[in-house]
């Protein structure tokens, strides 16, 4: 048996992608065997850090990075790849095309966004 210290928060994330798409008819076709293509787009919080402070609280420092460097993008990856086995895929060794990207969120909410497709 081996141990998953994120198994709890890859249970989190599994439910709030039912959530998104509990009402696609496609999902009768799920977890699929076939070959799957996919593109991760991960929206990360800004630390408070890059923001000023005082009356200004909400603007940027001028020497606030424009891309995120942590979390490392492969190891995002691999968390949303492992939580969706045997929930959209069989197991993620399907996976065999993965385009992936990371940015600060905006006015909007940190997320991931995920599309998928057959890759026949």
């Amino acid at each position: 048996m081996n141990y998953d210290p994120s198994k709890k928060d890859k249970g989190k994330f599994k439910k709030s992608v039912e959530l998104v798409i509990e009402d696609f008819v496609f999902l009768t076709d799920f977890p699929t065997t076939k070959a799957v293509a996919i593109q991760m787009e991960f929206h990360l919080p800004r630390p408070k850090s890059h923001f000023r402070t005082g009356r200004f609280y909400q603007e940027l420092k001028e020497d606030a990075p424009i891309y995120p460097r942590k979390p490392d993008i492969d190891n995002l990856a691999k968390f949303v790849l492992d939580a969706l086995n045997d929930y959209i895929w069989k197991d993620d060794s399907q996976v065999t095309t993965l385009f992936l990207r990371k940015v600060y969120a905006n006015e909007d909410e940190p997320h991931t966004m995920l599309k998928l497709e057959y890759d026949d």
